[in-house]
This record gives C-alpha cells, sequence and structure tokens, in this order.
C-alpha cells in the first residue's frame, strides 16, 4: 500500500507539474536575446542544396553540402543596449557537384587545396578566407541585424578579378554577410505573445554584381516545450522572397527573376537565456532567366530546393 501510495502522489506531482507547463504555455511571453561576456556559443549550420537549370535545351543539375561551425563571443554592450559580437569560423567544409563542370571539395582541416580546376580556381580562394574568418556584427535585443563589419574587406582579395566566385559568395558585400545574418537570426516581436500570435519582418537589399531581392518574413509563435532540459519558444517562420537577377560572369551575362515557390521553417528559442537552440528551413525557389553571351540570347529555368539546419553545440566538435 506505501508502495501505490507513493505512485500514486507521484502521478499527482506529474500531473500537476503538466498542468503548470501547459498553464504557463498560455501566458504572454517576451522573447528577448540575452549575452553575457563569459558566453562562448557554439552553433553548426549544415546547408544542402539540389538544383535542376535547363538553358537552350542543355539540362544542369546542381548538388552541394555545406558545413559550418562558429563561436560567438560578445565584444560589448553599447548604450543602447545592442550586442557587439564578435563570430568565428572554426570548421568549414563544402562538397560540390556540377553536372557541366565536374565535382569540388573543401575542409578547412585539411591540408589538400583544389585550385586547378574551373570551381577550385574560383572558390577555394574564398573558401580559405572565410576558413577561420573573425568577423564582427551588431544586433538588437529583438535580434535585428544593425551592422556586419569586415566581410568587404576579407573576400576582397579572393573575389579580385574572380566574377565566378562572386556569384556564389552574392557579391561578397556586407549587405550579402547582412542578409545572411538576417537568415539566421530571428527578429522577435515588438510585444509579448501568446500561441497564436504572429509578426513579419520585411527587407531589400542590392547585391553588387548579382541584383536586387525583396521579401519578407513571417513568425508565429506556437508556444512552450521541452527540448532536452530546455523550455523552449517554438516559432515557426514562412518566407517570401523575389529576386531580380543581373550577373555579369566574364562575357556572359545573366537577366530574370526567381522567387519562393514553397517554405517552412522552425526555431526552437530559450526565453531564459536568450538563445536560439534551433533552426530548420527548406524552401524551394523557382524561376526564369535570359543568358546572353557572344550577342547570342538563350532562355532557361531552374528550381533549387534549399535546407538548412542550425543547431546550439555544447562543445567544438573534435
Amino acid at each position: 500500500m506505501r508502495q501505490l501510495g507513493k505512485q500514486c502522489s507521484l502521478m499527482v506531482a506529474i500531473l500537476l507539474a503538466a498542468g503548470s507547463v501547459a498553464n504557463g504555455a498560455d501566458e504572454p511571453v517576451t522573447l528577448r536575446y540575452k549575452m553575457n561576456e563569459e558566453d562562448a556559443l557554439i552553433y553548426r549550420t549544415v546547408t544542402t542544396m539540389t538544383q535542376h537549370s535547363e538553358v537552350a535545351g542543355q539540362k544542369v543539375d546542381t548538388k552541394s553540402e555545406q558545413l559550418d561551425v562558429s563561436l560567438r563571443t560578445l565584444e560589448k554592450l553599447d548604450e543602447k543596449g545592442n550586442f557587439h559580437v564578435r563570430t568565428e569560423n572554426k570548421q568549414f567544409k563544402v562538397k560540390m557537384s556540377i553536372s557541366t563542370v565536374g565535382d569540388y571539395e573543401f575542409d578547412s582541416a585539411s591540408g589538400e587545396r583544389d585550385t586547378g580546376s574551373l570551381l577550385g580556381g574560383a572558390l577555394t580562394p574564398v573558401h580559405e578566407s572565410l576558413s577561420g574568418a573573425i568577423l564582427s556584427f551588431t544586433h538588437t535585443p529583438r535580434g535585428e541585424i544593425v551592422a556586419v563589419d569586415g566581410y568587404k574587406e576579407l573576400l576582397a582579395d579572393a573575389l579580385k578579378d574572380n566574377p565566378l566566385g562572386a556569384q556564389f559568395s552574392a557579391g561578397g558585400s556586407d549587405e550579402a554577410a547582412k542578409l545572411g545574418m538576417d537568415e539566421i537570426f530571428v527578429t522577435m516581436s515588438e510585444k509579448p505573445v501568446r500561441p497564436g500570435d504572429t509578426w513579419e519582418t520585411s527587407y531589400e537589399v542590392k547585391l553588387p554584381g548579382i541584383g536586387d531581392a525583396v521579401g519578407k518574413r513571417v513568425y508565429t509563435y506556437e508556444g512552450l516545450e521541452k527540448a532536452g532540459k530546455r523550455t523552449v519558444a517554438k516559432i515557426n517562420v514562412a518566407t517570401e522572397l523575389s529576386f531580380d537577377l543581373d550577373i555579369e560572369t566574364g562575357p556572359q551575362s545573366t537577366t530574370g527573376s526567381v522567387e519562393i515557390d514553397e517554405s517552412s521553417g522552425t526555431i526552437l528559442f530559450d526565453p531564459e537565456q536568450g538563445q536560439v537552440v534551433s533552426m530548420e528551413s527548406e524552401v524551394t525557389i523557382v524561376g526564369d532567366f535570359t543568358v546572353t553571351v557572344g550577342g547570342k540570347t538563350f532562355n532557361g529555368d531552374t528550381k533549387q530546393m534549399v535546407k538548412a539546419k542550425i543547431e546550439q553545440l555544447d562543445a567544438l566538435p573534435e
């Protein structure tokens, strides 16, 4: 009977705890980033892409996978409450295959470098610049990216007389870096949120040598849940994007437009510690374009699927 009593007491405790979590999930939650000088936040990002294009009857299939591990530390907290963050690349890997060109690999931990192939000659200088790179960026407590410093200077030499490398690095501008940071930093709602609440952010950016992008992200707060030992806020995100292309690659120019056709994403955010725990997203991009080379014009179309996963790590991978 005593054992039965203990089991009943335990069951009551579990039910009470579950009830308090459920009740707490309905309470408004303020979502804000936090960071201390002692923090050393490690994030691993894995991005995979498959693309099928067709130009003048020629089919081009591209596959790529990129892995990046970075360490973030706080440089200072300014008078406006903005975080000035130092991010250092600790690991960088790329695998790429283009049906009409060939295969390419890069591993920052390896001494082997592909500099002889078409892709290697264009991309290896870019990837060497990014390996071990240290950049600074500033964001607000809501996660708005105020500035990114050093990206343009970092890639300046690698992109000199390298139009193909510039194309793969979105022009190598600080604006491109800021757009990339916007993708991994959720801009939180101005107000406390309850399950079902939505908010959105918009962006417009010019990427030199690439084109102009306009879009928005719509966030939906789903509520609190458990992720391991942490209580996290679950946020869904849908992304809209239209991109007007204007690319010059040597004697070849490409114009047209692409847009996101399908989009989904999930973010887990620890509101107590003020940190992203994980993010997953998947988008499908479609569009039509025109290639002009040697005075001749060819029409083409493309479909691209991109998956990304970002997760916080407890320690740097060995």
